[in-house]
């Protein structure tokens, strides 16, 4: 059986340089998937972040450079071994 490396909310704003309210603001409003290992539902959550989960929304939220324009090429009348009419 395969085991998943998991975070807790701490951990995880560790490695984001944020406050632990903010991990679990991103959980509780459905950004960030999250399992809650606590047995009664009532209790407070006790949240665990796979490390998928995390590199998944690091990709997601990260800001990748524009691609260059392409410039258009304009046709021309007679282009190398080609003829327009």
């Amino acid at each position: 059986m395969d085991q998943v490396r998991m975070l807790t909310p701490p951990e995880v704003a560790k490695r984001w340089g944020v406050g632990a309210d903010k991990v679990n603001f991103l959980i509780n409003s459905g950004q960030l998937t999250a399992v809650n290992l606590v047995r009664d539902p009532k209790g407070r959550p006790r949240w665990r972040v796979s490390i998928e989960e995390v590199e998944r929304f690091e990709q997601k939220r990260s800001n990748s450079p524009p691609l260059p324009k392409q410039q258009r090429r304009r046709k021309t009348g007679i282009e190398v071994g080609k003829e327009y009419f």
